[in-house]
């Protein structure tokens, strides 16, 4: 994927985080997607147990935003380093992280892609303000 192929679907992709609308972000991945952050160490296998845990995840978190800082393209997909936002009990988290994506298929938001896998490269650093 290049490098403006991966800015592209970031922007399109990563808002749909924010609002608690998990079935039009579910749309992104391939039915056959392998999730895992750290909540979910163990991973998620598929496209129904993801959505199962969207559905919960986005509603506790209505309020968060995400946006790309940087991506490069990398064998099979992108690293991105994103940025989260996350309004919690009257504060606001930021935390940083860089993540890669593998891709395959054709499919989400006109490139050639589609989402079938996520794993954290290194942790960034989180910061709190408020």
């Amino acid at each position: 994927m290049k490098r403006k192929d991966a800015l592209l679907l970031c922007d399109k992709w990563l808002p749909l985080w924010t609002g608690n609308h998990p079935e039009r972000l579910i749309e992104v991945y391939a039915e056959d997607c392998f999730y895992r952050d750290p909540a979910k160490p163990e991973g998620i296998r598929g496209k129904s147990g993801l959505l199962q845990y969207l559905r919960k995840l986005l509603a506790a978190f209505p309020d968060w935003t995400w946006e790309a800082e940087d991506v490069f393209p990398v064998t099979g997909g992108f690293a991105l380093r994103w940025k989260a936002t996350i309004p919690v009990a009257g504060k606001v988290i930021v935390e940083r992280e860089w993540t890669s994506f593998l891709w395959k298929k054709a499919r989400s938001f006109g490139t050639k892609s589609t989402s079938i896998g996520r794993r954290s490269l290194r942790p960034f650093g989180a910061e709190e303000r408020g």
